[in-house]
């Protein structure tokens, strides 16, 4: 299985899918998911995945990620300085990273706080109530219930 290093995180980097785990409310457990679940469904449209794959989802800063294995990658949402090992790339369409290159996605800037990332193949985590998605306040799916952290 390929994997990625997650070098910085960005202040609030987490694992989100589409549409996210809905229909827990009356046990007190709030809708999750993606903000802007357009944006999200299009990066994973730009990368061959269906609406439904896991992704990550980068409030105000994105993160820097290490791939150990070639991937295709697309980043889209608020806009934001994004780069494949120093070179400049375009958002919204699909992107080549060849192994061990850096993706490294900088800070939301005019409009929109939220930038999404969808990686071919989409993001390992486990389904907890119908879905993969954060919720870091009940510390539950994504990654152990929380943000991502450097060094992972």
């Amino acid at each position: 299985m390929a994997t990625i290093t997650v070098l910085r995180a960005g202040p609030q980097t987490t694992i989100q899918d589409w549409p996210g785990r809905i229909g827990y409310w009356k046990v007190g457990v709030p809708p999750s998911g993606p903000m802007d679940d357009l944006s999200f469904r299009l990066v994973n449209k730009a990368v061959g995945n269906s609406d439904t794959a896991a992704g990550l989802e980068a409030t105000m800063m994105g993160p820097a990620l290490r791939f150990d294995a070639p991937a295709v990658i697309a980043v889209g949402g608020a806009p934001a300085p994004v780069t494949v090992s120093g070179r400049p790339v375009a958002p919204w369409a699909p992107v080549e990273v060849a192994a061990g290159e850096v993706l490294d996605v900088g800070a939301a800037a005019d409009l929109g706080m939220r930038v999404y990332i969808a990686v071919s193949g989409g993001i390992e985590a486990e389904d907890y109530l119908g879905s993969r998605s954060t919720f870091t306040m009940g510390r539950f799916g994504g990654k152990d219930g929380r943000k991502l952290a450097d060094g992972e």
